[in-house]
């Protein structure tokens, strides 16, 4: 047909040039239109309705609480918190308990605690009153096992102090037999006096109204039995005293005003902090340096209520001062914070080890004395138990090849009660000891490094004896032992390397350069700071420097770096999981190819990231998508940060999720997969959109192909 009208291919071919350009148009229609279906597809995916994709609202990675378990012998005498270097470090260390009873509870050095609900203030603003669980005396219930169980802790007496009382909640067990007795002391004289049958669930008494001591101790301890053979007794876990978290605690204080020498001498206090990035640090060195677990510092225009804060100014000059409640801070007052520790020492209060000294020494050798553990003295009848926490913190790193010279005195021990010496790391048997007679001797111990871990390790030591049941007549003579201030660690070299997030958390220490790109982030790294310095009291330094993202920055002299960044920054940054600037991205398991997380199914999210930044752990707060999800990070708790094993976490909504990319999953990138990306994804829109295009040119040529010739 189409020799017959048209005579030449020439003729042909002029005639589709004639009616590409003259309907150049129609073709111009078809491929907006066919962009405008991609563009509503892809937007489709990033407004799903409905709620969160079920792997987003769950944890991915199994969460393991680091706590500590702290297991102390059967039928002790005691049960202290023992203020090793003033309340600061009873806080550092929280509950370290010097006992031989079997206590459990958790060490929240590693595993800080928070409580949503506030102290209380009465409406004469003259009595605060809090829970133990808030005050930091305990992170959950303490149990205590033995016929002679015990618990001690320690209240600060402070410049406010007018008096304090104490609603203590305790469990013990039922039926206890007549000759049973429970008692309180205050500084070692006997306070409260119960028989077996009036011990109440609720024990309440008034702490001295005077005292010339810096602390008020408060033990509880008992002689519990159920029955009539204390073989029976001594060899089972029936009995036990329970210290409830929920006990409270109520302070009477008299009004003194703010000023430099007792900034960090309030029970209770709240700060509010000019919008200076200069000012940043005080956020950390007000909640470090604070004697109570009460301190919360926050932004000048911040949305939450305080009752009567203090403010935080920059001095317009050299000095600091106070004035009514606002504090001017100077540089030089600032330059001299990290030093305040120094500052502290007293008969009673020891400097603790800084691994700055030791890097500036050369040394690889600390004593206990020098990371502020005291000599402990231990007495009971079976086992003799003592948990001594080793941070790594404090030593400046994760040491290699770490061995432990534990230095031990004990009363004479016969091989009839087959004693040995067990030593545990965060709870592991790594070494035991056979003991016989009187000894005073020095073991070495081998810490595996595969069982060390960045910021708290617990090692318990235990004194294990036994006594058979025909040898067992009605009474069992008390063990002693002590375990030296002179021992020491020794290590061959350390390393600061964290790959979680947790991890990160845990090894802060030393010097800390914080970047601070966007000021929408600067709520939150207040927030952070102040939880730092309640929970982690190993950073020496803090400088808070304004950014632009872009530039290099000097970062010698600082071991770790903190940045709160935008997307496009992170190219400045290396070894980063996810380039939030690449893209829509996908987090999935190469083993089975399931997919685990895409971000374009979010409008937007916080996400927190372990990368590197001039070759030093660096940790990154930023955002996908959209600046406003900065608030995300307002949900987090810092006991949050330990649950985040991964060396990514997306956090939305008051979830978070973590991921250990590289290891064990992978990322790609939507910008980078390339035509054939989305041809697998959208295959069917283009499919319709090619043949709509094919079958409308076939029509259209077809039309005019076929049209008879005009005369």
């Amino acid at each position: 047909m189409l020799l017959k009208k048209y005579r030449s291919i020439k003729e042909v071919g002029a005639l589709l040039y004639k009616l590409i350009f003259r309907h150049i148009s129609y073709f111009v229609l078809i491929i907006v239109l066919a962009i405008l279906l991609l563009s509503n597809a892809f937007a489709d995916q990033g407004n799903v309705k409905g709620p969160l994709p079920s792997f987003f609202q769950k944890d991915l990675i199994p969460f393991t609480k680091p706590e500590t378990d702290s297991y102390k012998g059967i039928n002790s005498s005691k049960t202290t918190l023992t203020p090793n270097s003033g309340w600061n470090q009873n806080r550092n260390n929280f509950n370290k308990i010097n006992s031989s009873s079997k206590t459990k509870t958790i060490s929240l050095n590693g595993t800080p605690y928070t409580d949503s609900s506030e102290t209380s203030l009465s409406d004469n603003g003259q009595v605060i009153s809090t829970t133990f669980y808030q005050f930091g005396l305990l992170s959950d219930d303490l149990i205590s096992y033995g016929i002679t169980p015990s618990y001690s802790f320690y209240i600060p007496v402070l410049p406010q102090y007018n008096g304090a009382s104490l609603d203590i909640h305790i469990g013990v067990p039922g039926r206890l037999k007549d000759i049973s007795y429970l008692r309180v002391l205050v500084d070692d004289s006997v306070y409260k006096d119960y028989s077996a049958d009036s011990i109440p669930s609720h024990i309440t008494l008034s702490l001295p109204l005077i005292t010339e001591n810096k602390f008020i101790k408060v033990t509880i301890e008992g002689y519990l039995r159920l029955t009539r053979d204390v073989c029976d007794d001594i060899n089972s876990r029936a009995t036990y005293l329970k210290i409830y978290k929920d006990s409270k605690i109520s302070f009477d204080i008299k009004p003194i005003p703010l000023s430099l020498s007792d900034l960090f001498n309030f029970y209770k206090a709240d700060f509010l902090i000019d919008d200076n990035p200069e000012l940043f640090p005080m956020a950390y060195y007000l909640t470090k340096y604070s004697k109570t677990n009460l301190y919360k510092v926050r932004l000048v225009n911040s949305n939450e209520n305080f009752n009567n804060p203090y403010y935080v100014y920059k001095s317009q000059n050299e000095e600091a001062s106070a004035s009514g409640n606002i504090l001017y801070v100077s540089n030089k007052f600032l330059d001299a914070l990290p030093y305040y520790s120094i500052a502290l020492n007293d008969s009673n209060v020891n400097v603790l080890y800084s691994h700055n000294q030791n890097q500036n020494t050369g040394s690889n050798k600390v004593s206990f004395k020098e990371l502020g553990l005291k000599t402990y003295n231990l007495e009971g009848e079976l086992e003799l138990t003592q948990n001594i926490p080793l941070d790594t913190g404090k030593i400046g790193g994760l040491p290699e090849n770490l061995e432990m010279y534990l230095h031990i005195t004990h009363t004479p021990l016969s091989q009839s009660q087959n004693p040995s010496l067990r030593i545990y790391l965060n709870n592991i048997l790594i070494d035991a000891f056979p003991m016989e007679g009187h000894a005073d001797n020095t073991f070495k111990v081998s810490l595996p490094s595969q069982y060390l871990k960045y910021g708290l390790n617990n090692l318990r030591v235990s004194l294990v004896l036994s006594v058979a049941s025909d040898a067992c007549l009605g009474s069992i003579p008390k063990t002693a032992m002590s375990i030296l201030d002179d021992s020491y660690f020794k290590w061959d070299h350390l390393s600061n390397n964290p790959e979680t997030i947790d991890a990160f958390v845990s090894a802060l220490s030393g010097n800390v350069l914080v970047l601070l790109q966007n000021k929408d982030f600067d709520p939150y790294v207040l927030k952070f700071l102040s939880q730092v310095g309640k929970y982690n009291k190993n950073i020496n330094y803090i400088k808070v420097l304004d950014w632009d993202g872009k530039s290099k920055v000097d970062s010698s002299g600082f071991d770790f770096v903190i940045a709160f960044c935008d997307p496009d920054a992170l190219s400045v940054l290396s070894s980063t999981p996810v380039k939030l600037n690449a893209g829509d991205f996908e987090i999935f398991n190469p083993l089975t190819g399931k997919s685990l997380f895409k971000a374009d199914y979010l409008d937007g999210f916080g996400i927190l990231e372990v990368a590197r930044f001039d070759n030093k752990p660096t940790l990154v707060f930023s955002f996908y998508k959209d600046s406003k999800s900065i608030f995300n990070f307002d949900s987090i708790n810092f006991k949050d940060y330990y649950k985040m094993l991964g060396n990514v976490s997306v956090v939305c909504k008051g979830n978070h999720n973590s991921y250990n990319i590289g290891n064990t999953l992978q990322v790609k990138y939507a910008r980078l997969e390339g035509f054939a990306y989305y041809w697998e994804r959208f295959k069917l829109l283009f499919i319709i959109i090619i043949g709509a295009i094919a079958i409308y040119f076939i029509f259209y040529m077809y039309k005019k192909l076929t049209k008879p010739p005009e005369v």
